[in-house]
């Protein structure tokens, strides 16, 4: 009869030089995720001196706070269209909500850009006019405490106010092309004079209560 030959146990492959096993290099991709994170970290942990050595620009402070307050703008609008235009309750609320929403997510920035360029020529010309400046941008020597971001939202309810009319009436009256332009004009400015002039009340006192 045949012998058979005798069973052998297998071996593992010799490590090549220069490759690692599998178990370091899964311990070597959790180092580098942990370093990766410790950097994400240290960048968010980073960005307060940062704007304590820039300056804090409002855009992004009064762009998503005007997002915020979009409902009780819209329900103060909605109030001044069915007084002035005679809209039903619906359709005041739905005129508003149109005219609010391109305002709010168009018209903050443009405001803040259209005013910010002439504001820092004029802040350019002559240490003195810095006054005009700092309300869009306010400087790093200004503690950004609530207060003094407050009073700052509080001044740019004033070219807010203007470029929010310019739009406003005009979205109004693709929605609603049956009303008469000049209604609508009279309903886009009272609105909007309604809703800034609390708004910017309000900022103030709160900025004064925060002082």
């Amino acid at each position: 009869m045949a012998r058979i030959p005798p069973r052998t146990k297998p071996t593992r492959p010799p490590v090549r030089a220069g490759s690692e096993p599998d178990r370091p290099v899964r311990l070597d991709s959790r180092r580098r995720s942990a370093a990766s994170l410790a950097a994400a970290a240290a960048v968010l942990a980073s960005a307060r001196p940062a704007l304590a050595d820039t300056g804090l620009p409002m855009l992004i402070v009064a762009w998503p706070g005007a997002i915020v307050l979009a409902p009780a703008v819209i329900a103060v609008e909605a109030i001044v269209a069915r007084a002035i235009l005679g809209a039903s309750f619906g359709r005041s609320i739905a005129l508003s909500a149109a005219a609010n929403a391109v305002s709010a997510i168009l018209g903050v920035p443009i405001a803040w850009l259209v005013f910010f360029v002439p504001a820092l020529a004029l802040a350019m010309l002559h240490p003195a006019l810095y006054v005009a400046f700092w309300p869009f941008w306010l400087p790093p020597f200004v503690d950004f405490g609530p207060s003094a971001v407050l009073l700052a939202a509080a001044i740019l309810c004033a070219p807010f106010f203007v470029v929010s009319y310019a739009i406003e009436w005009r979205v109004a009256l693709m929605v609603a092309p049956e009303i008469e332009e000049k209604r609508l004009r009279r309903f886009s400015f009272r609105a909007n004079l309604a809703s800034y002039a609390l708004l910017a009340a309000a900022l103030v006192i709160s900025a004064a209560i925060s002082r």
